[in-house]
This record gives structure tokens, sequence and C-alpha cells, in this order.
């Protein structure tokens, strides 16, 4: 009984494989390997979040991005946008080939704003159906050299 259920489960198995191999699986060499069946560019971020931590007020605070196409084919970023004019990108504009790196710098103005900040930069590629979203964010702080009580006039008696 014990015979004819390990020849069984053996059977199963063995058909489960072929099946497999069917969808993906190339031999080679007598090893197995998965056949890569995306053709095409591919993209992958270093990090998608940079944190600058306290920024001084009048700072350009900036940080570039760094990117590997991992696709068989060129990869174009067709389009970097930033939320808002505080914030100016600038990116690799030829193809990185595959296996290549490129980059997407982000610099934010802290002239603009006072406080934290978190601002965002959508890139979009010749790859399918896919857009990034990268993310800056810190904290700009007053210059201490702008101190408002500074400048103000020390009134004092009848003045």
């Amino acid at each position: 009984m014990k015979s004819i259920i390990y020849i069984t489960l053996s059977a199963l198995l063995y058909t489960g494989a072929i099946g497999f191999g069917q969808k993906g699986l190339i031999s080679t060499g007598g090893q197995s390997a998965f056949a890569q069946t995306k053709k095409g560019p591919g993209v992958k971020f270093d990090k998608d979040v940079y944190d600058f931590g306290k920024v001084e007020k009048g700072q350009i605070a900036k940080y570039k991005f760094k990117f590997t196409n991992t696709g068989n084919e060129p990869l174009v970023l067709t389009s970097v946008r930033a939320s808002c004019g505080c914030t100016t990108p600038t990116w690799s504009k030829e193809p990185v080939m595959p296996g290549e790196s490129g980059y997407v710098e982000a610099a934010y103005n802290s002239n603009v704003g006072h406080g934290t900040f978190t601002k965002s930069i959508t890139v979009q590629s010749n790859v399918k159906d896919q857009t990034q979203v990268l993310y800056i964010k810190g904290e700009v702080i007053p210059d201490p050299n702008d101190d408002p009580a500074r400048k103000t006039p020390l009134r004092t008696g009848n003045e």
C-alpha cells in the first residue's frame, strides 16, 4: 500500500514539474533557471525618500537619487516633475543602457518656506505602466544671522 502511494505521489510531482517547465523554466545544461520573459527597460532606484534633516533658510538643499536600468533595453526618462516650484529636478537625459546607472537630482530652495517640508518628484519613463515617485523632506530653520530682533532699533526713554 505504501508503495502505491509513493508511486502516485512521484507521478504527480513529475507531472507538475513538466508542466512548470513548459511555462517558464528552461534547462541550461542539466541546471534549471527561470527564463526572462519580460522584454524592455526596467528601473530600480537605490532609495525613494531622502531626509535632509535641518536645512538653514537660504540654502539650496540637493540630493541625487541614483537608479539602475534592470531591463534588457535602453531606459529613457520621459518626464520628471516636482510637486511645486520650490523644487527643481535635473536628470539623466541620455538613454541608460541595461545594467548602467543614471540619476534624478532634486534641488530644494529653502528661501521659499519655513518649518517642515515634504516634496515629491514624479518620474515617468519608457517602462510600461510604471511611474516612480521620489520624496525629499526636512525642516527649514531660520538663519541665525537673520534675527529680526537684531535689526529692530532699541528704543529707550522719550526718543
